[in-house]
Formats: C-alpha cells, sequence, structure tokens
C-alpha cells in the first residue's frame, strides 16, 4: 500500500459499524495525494467533513475520558453535600 491508498476494509477499526482511521494517518494519506496541498488545510477541511458526517457527536473518544467525568461529577456531588 502507498502512503495515499486507502487501507483495505479489513485493516480498519470498527466501532458501533462504523470503520475508522486515525486522524493524522487520513491527513498523511490525502496529504500525499494531493502534495501541493498544506497540511493545516487538510486538517482544517477534515475536521469541518468529520463535523457533518457526525452531528458532532464523537464515535469514539480517549478511555480515560470517563476517569475524567467521574472526577468532574463526583467532585460536583461532593461539593453539594457540603453546601
Amino acid at each position: 500500500m502507498t502512503a495515499s491508498e486507502r487501507p483495505s476494509r479489513d485493516q480498519l477499526v470498527e466501532l458501533d459499524g462504523v470503520a475508522l482511521v486515525g486522524f493524522n494517518e487520513l491527513v498523511d494519506r490525502v496529504l500525499a495525494a494531493y502534495p501541493a496541498l498544506e497540511r493545516a488545510v487538510v486538517e482544517s477541511s477534515a475536521l469541518r467533513e468529520y463535523e457533518a458526517f457526525t452531528g458532532g457527536i464523537p464515535l469514539a473518544v480517549p478511555a480515560d475520558l470517563e476517569a475524567g467525568l467521574h472526577e468532574l461529577f463526583g467532585a460536583g456531588a461532593r461539593d453539594e453535600d457540603a453546601a
């Protein structure tokens, strides 16, 4: 596979029925296919397309986000109990 070729279906990660690729991998492949483009242009275009494709709802998030939410809501609940 060359730098600009899309990975085959069996090389992709699937989550909730949606095939996923890494953001930087995607940008690198598009840049390899269109070398005259600047990275910032491809990244901002990819983010706009992602927003349109997903309606702003992330398909995946870092696993540590859950721990952060527990800290946030746990701290808030303790603050409310102390009041």
